[in-house]
């Protein structure tokens, strides 16, 4: 290609100073081809001159300027987030509640309330991801400049979703309450307190109304754009209804009607409500991760030589 690319160079200089005289069809066809082709070849990489610079860059090798289409990525995990907990719901409904179904290997794995299922490991999945991409979001403050306050609040929410995912798999916040309530009132281990709900509503809950404060009015004023911020008091509303049915079912649930309007005994509606319970929790990490990720999708556009890799 360059070898023509020079002959026919020659070719257009001297065509200034003498005249062609082509007796052959074929040959001046040819020739015409060539010079549209080495005509385009130059118009081409004449557009890919750059004006910042001044530095011809090639059409076929093109940098990476450091920006995502974290637009699409979020989106994207969305979408799969909330397929995966529709069938995580549809297993449960149909294995336990509904009993469309009953398959004895499996019972155990789509219990959403178990600890081995698929659900839980999903949960505790979900919320390692948004706080990954929080504490992602935090390094990209770092380096681009951002206030050390801005970063500093990003990584508290990054490493408070990392205790939540931790938590889901090792239940530490009911452990740990527990065990303080027993110390605090009655010195010793028992079954019995005067507790109205969970021991862990009491000594946790407050803490988590606080940090969901927090949270509300630092990502209100990170997440530009009416539709984000929605959806961020969305998800910590999604969070406040589950913490709010957890405390009504340690308080006690009624049994009595329910069963009689649906037909449903004890378990089985407390099943259901707990159900419910999880299922508002991972719709709420889901909609975490989508603004997080979001958010740091933007940043990356801002700051475009925070990560600059020439593929």
């Amino acid at each position: 290609m360059l070898e023509a690319q020079r002959i026919l160079l020659i070719e257009l200089q001297t065509a200034g100073t003498q005249r062609f005289s082509f007796r052959d069809s074929n040959v001046l066809l040819r020739s015409k081809q060539r010079l549209a082709d080495f005509c385009g070849t130059v118009h081409f990489c004449h557009k890919t001159v750059s004006n910042e610079r001044g530095a011809m860059k090639s059409p076929y090798r093109r940098p990476w300027d450091g920006s995502l289409s974290t637009g699409g990525t979020a989106r994207k995990a969305l979408g799969i987030c909330l397929i995966l907990e529709a069938v995580i719901l549809l297993l449960d409904v149909g294995q336990h509640l509904a009993e469309v179904w009953y398959i004895e290997h499996i019972k155990d794995i789509t219990n959403v309330l178990l600890e081995n299922s698929v659900g839980t490991w999903f949960s505790v999945v979900l919320n390692a991801l948004v706080g990954i991409a929080a504490l992602a979001v935090a390094l990209v403050c770092r380096h681009s400049g951002k206030a050390r306050s801005k970063t500093l609040a990003w990584g508290v929410i990054g490493v408070f979703f990392l205790y939540v995912s931790l938590d889901d798999h090792l239940v530490l916040h009911e452990r740990l309450a527990g065990g303080v309530g027993r110390m605090m009132l009655t010195y010793q281990p028992s079954e019995s307190y005067p507790f109205l709900t969970y021991e862990w509503i009491y000594l946790l809950a407050p803490l988590f109304v606080l940090f969901g404060l927090f949270m509300l009015v630092f990502l209100f004023r990170e997440l530009a754009g009416g539709r984000y911020r929605v959806l961020l008091v969305l998800a910590l509303g999604l969070w406040a209804v589950a913490v709010g049915m957890d405390a009504w079912e340690g308080v006690g649930l009624p049994y009595e009607g329910v069963q009689q309007t649906l037909g449903w005994g004890e378990i089985k509606f407390r099943h259901a409500v707990m159900l419910v319970e999880e299922m508002l929790e991972l719709l709420g990490s889901t909609l975490f991760l989508y603004l997080f990720l979001r958010r740091l999708g933007d940043l990356l556009e801002e700051q475009p030589a925070v990560l600059r890799f020439v593929s």
